[in-house]
């Protein structure tokens, strides 16, 4: 089932609830006991004066939560090259039920795929990547979040329009509907 279909939803929910038990540790851990998190501490939050901290604001988004569902990976170790759109060349032969019990788990684990769950993700994975492909193509023009320079808007639209009877050429069925809907905006500019 494509995760296009809201029919998926519910199933991803059904899979979540039999993974969720493995999630938290069993038992009184400290690392489930709910601790004050400030979200946003930073050097502009935090004041220091003769080497000590003398204030912190930013205190209204705080939330009381377990350390183990409030960690984040601290900025100076955000990931800031190209993503790994492809798959490694022994992908296929890996096997992750052989190493399951390799990785430490001591419980059978709890998802299931079909071949053509699998073969679907598979699918979807291709397209993924390459729209993520056509976005970067486009970086030099288009930023991902929309935003265009007012002196490039014409050849913007110009190349969108191309695209969009480029595209409604070469595609037919329901991905034809999709992308005619998806596309729409750049026939009425």
């Amino acid at each position: 089932m494509t995760q296009n279909c809201p029919a998926s939803h519910p199933c991803l929910l059904d899979k979540y609830r039999q993974v969720a038990p493995y999630l938290l540790p069993d038992g009184e851990s400290a690392i489930l006991a709910p601790y004050i998190c400030h979200s946003d501490l930073n050097p502009a939050n935090i004041f220091v004066a003769d080497g000590e901290i003398t204030s912190v604001i930013d205190w209204q988004g705080i939330w009381g939560t377990p350390p183990v569902l409030s960690g984040r990976h601290p900025s100076f170790i955000r990931f800031e090259g190209e993503p790994i759109l492809t798959l490694p060349a022994d992908f296929a032969e890996l096997d992750s039920k052989e190493h399951w019990e390799d990785v430490g788990f001591r419980f059978p684990c709890p998802l299931h795929f079909t071949e053509n769950e699998l073969q679907v993700h598979d699918e979807e994975t291709i397209a993924w990547n390459n729209i993520q492909g056509f976005w970067d193509a486009i970086s030099l023009f288009v930023a991902r979040n929309g935003f265009v320079c007012s002196d490039m808007y014409e050849e913007v639209v110009h190349m969108f329009r191309y695209v969009r009877n480029w595209g409604l050429e070469r595609v037919t069925g329901k991905v034809k509907e999709r992308f005619e809907h998806a596309t729409l905006m750049a026939a009425d500019v």
